[in-house]
């Protein structure tokens, strides 16, 4: 390969795996191909399923990076942040990629090969740099929530050096919702509490988290002051990289608000965790049927994601951003996340509805696909399980009163629900 002035290469850890190049004349083309020398090794580890089929493809973008690289970096007021701090337009990500490539998710690193030229037309179109250089907008997670990778340090917690990344996640206030943290923590916990695999978090007051950037540190702390923290589980205790990849990625497909909710359904991703994983299809069922108890609305394409624990094999991630979204709109006008069968609206996901779901992942040629009855049956006896618990959970945790009463109010609109009510 000719490696050109604007040219960075991409490894998982410490295996190069291709590399990324900028062509700059015309309208700016990013170029991804892998090396010969991965394409040949024989314990491969995986940049993403779909490179899986051809190896040799090519992945071309036209400003944005190609859809797998655009997938790992942050959007909204995070991305614009970080692109002043990088000198270029938030539009491109090539650039936005050198910034942030010690510091992505999972194990992918993006390092420049010689120096990068960012002259460019797009460059015309620059906000006015509002953030100093030195500011600590140092980590790439993907999403509009402004969140920031942390490591514990006493009594609080700080950002890490620029590479090294934290072992966890500072998840800050909304300015425009209230109680999202706590309503995180709950969900999260609650989730735990029925079974489902969720990595540790806890509530911590947003001025103990060190290194923010004063343009974000302020946000709503009068209304809300306290940050979710997360552990990360694309870092290990000893903060060793285990790489990830979300299901749009897996898709091939650009981030955007559309397309996350709508590129595929709730069926497409069963099938897909039980060609990958089919040990974890009832937590997929299980998943699924948790985020209808707690009106999650936000279960999108990129909130499901796979964890390569071995570099090599694809596993289902924890579940991770399980937030109660029905706590902040009419219930009635939210729906579920993904398409299961023909239909988005909470009421109607019925038993029939969980039904057809889980015939769609008893695949009669397959050995291993599941019995249709038997999932239908422990998915039963979860959402029975999980409403049971819930009173002495609230109780426990001290959930809102306002909170409990919406989500008793949905369970009673949702037909699959509705029998395992109990009285107020």
């Amino acid at each position: 390969m000719s490696l050109s002035t604007n040219t960075l290469r991409v490894s998982l850890g410490p295996t190069e795996v291709g590399f990324l190049e900028l062509d700059s004349t015309g309208i700016e083309l990013i170029r991804f191909t892998t090396t010969e020398a991965y394409r040949a090794l024989r314990s491969r580890p995986v940049l993403s399923q779909a490179l899986e089929d051809d190896l040799s493809q090519t992945w071309t973008s036209r400003v944005r990076a190609p859809a797998f690289f655009s997938n790992l970096l942050p959007e909204g007021v995070l991305r614009e942040l970080l692109a002043q701090r990088a000198g270029v337009n938030p539009a491109r990500e090539f650039f936005v990629l050198a910034e942030l490539g010690e510091d992505l998710p999972g194990n992918v690193v993006v390092r420049p090969v010689g120096a990068l030229d960012r002259s460019g037309d797009l460059d015309d179109e620059l906000p006015a740099t509002a953030v100093s250089p030195d500011e600590a907008l140092r980590f790439s997670v993907a999403g509009l929530q402004l969140k920031f990778s942390v490591n514990a340090r006493g009594a609080g917690w700080v950002l890490p050096v620029r590479g090294a990344g934290g072992r966890w996640l500072a998840k800050l206030p909304s300015q425009r919702f209230p109680l999202v943290p706590r309503n995180e923590y709950w969900m999260m916990r609650f989730a735990r509490a029925v079974g489902l695999a969720v990595p540790d978090v806890q509530l911590a007051p947003v001025e103990s988290v060190e290194g923010l950037s004063p343009v974000l540190a302020p946000v709503a702390v009068s209304r809300e002051p306290m940050a979710l923290l997360v552990r990360r589980f694309d870092r290990t205790e000893a903060a060793e990289r285990i790489h990830t990849e979300d299901f749009l990625q897996v898709l091939n497909k650009h981030p955007g608000d559309k397309v996350k909710y709508n590129a595929a359904s709730a069926e497409w991703v069963g099938r897909l965790v039980l060609a990958l994983a089919p040990d974890r299809i009832d937590e997929v069922v299980n998943r699924f049927v948790f985020n209808v108890i707690i009106g999650n609305g936000d279960a999108h394409l990129k909130n499901w994601m796979l964890r390569y624990e071995d570099g090599i094999r694809a596993s289902l991630s924890p579940a991770f951003d399980l937030v109660s979204t029905i706590q902040y709109a009419d219930t009635d006008q939210h729906e579920y996340a993904l398409k299961l069968g023909k239909s988005k609206r909470y009421v109607d996901f019925s038993v029939e509805r969980l039904a057809a779901f889980a015939a769609k992942l008893s695949v009669p040629s397959l050995s291993r696909a599941p019995a249709a009855d038997e999932l239908v049956k422990k998915a039963l006896a979860f959402a029975e399980g999980a409403l049971a618990a819930w009173p002495g959970f609230a109780k426990e945790h001290d959930v809102d009163s306002r909170f409990a009463a919406t989500l008793r109010q949905h369970w009673q609109r949702v037909p699959l629900l509705r029998p395992f009510v109990g009285a107020p």
